[in-house]
């Protein structure tokens, strides 16, 4: 199907460092893709690409409930393109961009409820 890898393979991984502290990490390959994006009636090929992510969360900090994780997305840097998938030679759109590398910290809090 026009806009749509042939294949793609994820993988998913995660530990427990400590009792509260975890790593995990992900990885996401696209076989090719090809699709109109260019003012002609051939398509065009966009290369493979690898998307790696990793995250780091400390659960439950001093028992109070607070949860604090440093993360990276697209650690590689790839170039991830969009195609859409049903653009024709005359109204063909450039693929949109994926996200670049990017860092994040996500802070969290647990309400525990009486029972």
């Amino acid at each position: 199907m026009q806009g749509f890898p042939q294949h793609k393979v994820a993988f998913y991984s995660g530990i427990d460092l400590q009792k509260n502290l975890s790593f995990s990490v992900n990885a996401i390959g696209w076989s090719e893709k090809y699709g109109m994006f260019e003012s002609d009636t051939l398509q065009n090929r966009l290369a493979p690409c690898l998307e790696l992510n990793a995250y780091l969360l400390y659960r439950n900090i001093g028992g109070t409930g607070f949860s604090v994780g440093i993360g990276a997305k697209n650690i590689l840097d790839t170039d991830i393109w969009y195609l859409q998938p049903y653009a024709e030679a005359e109204n063909a759109y450039y693929p949109y961009p994926g996200g670049g590398r990017e860092f994040y910290i996500k802070v969290s809090y647990q309400i525990a409820f009486i029972k």
